[in-house]
């Protein structure tokens, strides 16, 4: 912005003025600091073409300070040296901003102003100030410290910073320019087993879990966002296969504990404690079966039943449309807070089957009513070439209705 202002002159006894234009301040960069901040990684100049199995082992690096910068000078980051990557903070912090700007021609030292608005669909995140400052060269850097609180939820947005500018002898503030970022805030610091934290992971799991004001809630939004894309079903992903960021990347629907362990490495990476378990059938009430421990439904249960006068071994399984069905995969967080609902999760008081480690928590179902219908007994674990076939229904044992949540 091209501004011509007066400068006092002193020639012997006389004291005049000079005039000197000032071609532009200009806004070269922007970088974040503080408390509660997380260091992003990405591989891609574009961070948005990165995909989700890039890491640290692939090439993927640091996203460092600054993160917004305007090489050339002209007024945008599209040149081939600039940038405009992400940046991320837990909820609640209070960021630092450092704004480097240009003066273009240097005139020494000059008195003027910088504002800045911060603008977003959170009022809450609203920001307007005005600062003195004194130049002391070409490349000048204007640090606010602590430039608001960002939200107190789980978010991922793009908010638009309005920069200002006012000097002596110019009549009011001059547009610098505007200068949009992509926040992300988190609940927490990752979890010390969360996968690399990079930029295309961070933003797939904010965007899923956005607004969360609980855990609970951060766990139910990205339960639904999963149960959706990828989907549960018979694809590629089943059996323990793969690893979550491969599966979201190849977008193929996966069985129940792949989906489970997908909603626990995404909750981790919002600094949320998860883990993907199964959860197996119970044989209680089974006639002819004594009733197992609570336990059971952490293990297998099985038996022997007499088949043409010998016994062969049988385990409990879990039936749906698609066909048996030995367990059931869910993912269990620790909420002390959460209260049982209608959502699809059952809280569980410490010292239970998965809770021994004296925490109360509760499991999401991904499948178990929604696909399963029944369990049943069925041969399992007899050696090859026994007259019974293995994973079909024992002869004349009932099908008991699926228990609720052990």
């Amino acid at each position: 912005m091209e501004r011509r202002i007066i400068l006092p002159m002193v020639t012997g006894r006389r004291i005049g003025t000079l005039p000197v234009t000032i071609g532009k301040i200009i806004l070269r960069s922007i970088g974040f600091r503080g408390s509660g901040q997380i260091t992003l990684l990405s591989r891609n100049k574009d961070w948005t073409q990165d995909t989700f199995i890039d890491n640290g082992s692939t090439g993927s690096e640091p996203i460092l300070n600054p993160v917004w910068l305007d090489s050339d000078l002209n007024g945008d980051t599209s040149g081939p040296n600039d940038r405009n990557l992400p940046v991320c903070f837990v909820r609640g912090s209070t960021p630092s901003i450092e704004a480097g700007l240009n003066v273009l021609p240097s005139v020494g030292s000059l008195s003027f102003r910088i504002g800045l608005r911060i603008s977003s669909a959170d009022a809450t995140l609203n920001y307007d100030r005005l600062d003195q400052w004194l130049q002391q060269g070409q490349n000048p850097s204007w640090l606010i410290d602590g430039a608001g609180a960002l939200w107190g939820t789980v978010k991922n947005e793009t908010i638009g910073l309005n920069w200002t500018y006012d000097m002596d002898g110019v009549d009011g503030a001059q547009s610098l320019a505007f200068s949009p970022i992509h926040f992300f805030t988190v609940w927490n610091n990752p979890t010390s087993d969360a996968a690399d934290s990079t930029a295309k992971r961070i933003d797939w799991a904010t965007a899923s879990a956005d607004a969360a004001e609980s855990i609970t809630s951060a766990a139910i939004k990205l339960r639904d966002v999963v149960a959706k894309q990828p989907g549960w079903g018979d694809g590629v992903h089943m059996a323990h296969s793969g690893d979550a960021w491969l599966i979201l990347q190849e977008d193929q629907e996966a069985d129940c504990w792949t989906l489970a362990n997908v909603c626990a490495e995404g909750l981790k990476l919002l600094g949320i404690p998860a883990v993907a378990v199964a959860a197996y059938p119970t044989a209680d009430g089974t006639p002819g079966f004594s009733a197992l421990s609570v336990l059971s439904c952490t293990h297998l249960a099985t038996t022997t039943f007499n088949y043409d006068g010998e016994e062969y071994d049988a385990a409990l399984e879990y039936h749906a449309n698609n066909g048996g069905n030995r367990y059931e995969g869910f993912f269990l967080v620790d909420d002390p807070k959460a209260v049982a609902s209608e959502e699809g999760f059952t809280v569980f008081d410490p010292g239970g089957p998965f809770t021994g480690d004296g925490h109360g928590n509760y499991i999401y179902l991904q499948v178990l009513r929604s696909v399963a219908q029944y369990q049943m007994w069925v041969w399992h674990g007899n050696p090859e070439g026994s007259p019974v076939k293995e994973e079909t229904p024992v002869p004349n044992q009932p099908h008991l209705p699926v228990p609720e949540m052990p």
